[in-house]
């Protein structure tokens, strides 16, 4: 039983397949696809909630990659990209919505003009 279990999270993992794309709106930030969890492959941030968009290079079960803070909080949205992947994505949605505010890597948080 606990082997019949085991091989459907293993398949349920790889039916998220390899990519996680990113949809920003005004309103709020949406991850689908492989969030490097088994069952988990959406992740919805309301806009109200993020405080910024910045780089982290994960941790013990976490990947590196794009995060969002939500205070306390903190989702990976575009899990294995690299620090300057990140600054260039945060760049080009604080561009497209100024709401959304990045954090440069060193945590200074600061608002693009």
């Amino acid at each position: 039983m606990f082997c019949v279990f085991g091989a459907g999270a293993i398949i349920a993992y790889h039916l998220n397949g390899t990519v996680t794309k990113l949809f920003v709106s005004g309103s709020e930030l949406i991850a689908r696809g492989n969030m490097g969890k088994t069952f988990k492959n959406e992740i919805i941030v309301p806009a109200s909630e993020v405080k910024y968009l910045g780089y982290d290079t994960g941790g013990e079960n976490n990947p590196a990659g794009l995060y969002v803070s939500r205070g306390w909080r903190h989702n990976c949205m575009l899990p294995g990209i690299s620090k300057n992947q990140t600054i260039a994505i945060a760049d080009a949605i604080h561009t497209k919505f100024p709401q959304y505010q990045r954090q440069d890597g060193s945590g200074l948080v600061f608002t693009l003009n």
